[in-house]
């Protein structure tokens, strides 16, 4: 379930239709997999940007720059992905910071003050736990960095750059 609704995004009407051909696929009583779900569901931006900022979060340069190439091509404006990693680095920050300060949230109250689902809440909690405070500011500045120059006329290599910088960010685990 969480892999359909990470592919599909939260569009109802496109979740509805996947669902109703997974079903058929299925058949009666038949359990589908993860990998089934993949195989019919196929891309979708949704699915891009989030692969691609927990390759970002993660500091996994090939699996980002991939994602990020799909992206592209499936005609996703760079303005717009630049957008998506700041909303994902503002959860990261979030994290980072409840770490700092040894705070223990339940599932709910973390998810709804990173501003993620509460499924995702571990794996953010995990990314962040791989960037010092230190590094997410650097990240923010790069952000913003990418933000001007794709406004002043900067296209794809603004966000290819900004992947890049941002996965090779420190290169290390931080606690």
């Amino acid at each position: 379930a969480q892999s359909l609704v990470m592919r599909v995004g939260p569009d109802l009407q496109t979740l509805w239709r996947e669902v109703q051909k997974l079903a058929a696929f299925a058949g009666d009583g038949s359990r589908l997999t993860v990998e089934d779900v993949e195989k019919l569901v196929g891309d979708s931006r949704g699915s891009n940007v989030f692969a691609m900022c927990d390759a970002i979060g993660s500091k996994n340069a090939t699996s980002a720059i991939g994602a990020l190439k799909k992206l592209l091509e499936l005609g996703e404006e760079p303005i717009k992905i630049n957008f998506m990693i700041a909303r994902h680095f503002r959860s990261l920050a979030k994290a980072r910071q409840i770490i700092d300060e040894g705070g223990r949230r339940s599932p709910g109250e973390a998810a709804q003050l990173l501003g993620v689902p509460p499924f995702a809440v571990r794996k953010t909690n995990e990314q962040a736990a791989r960037w010092s405070a230190i590094e997410l500011q650097d990240a923010f500045v790069r952000l913003l960095k990418a933000d001007m120059g794709l406004k002043s006329g900067g296209g794809e290599e603004v966000v290819q750059k900004l992947v890049i910088d941002l996965c090779a960010s420190g290169g290390r685990k931080t606690a």
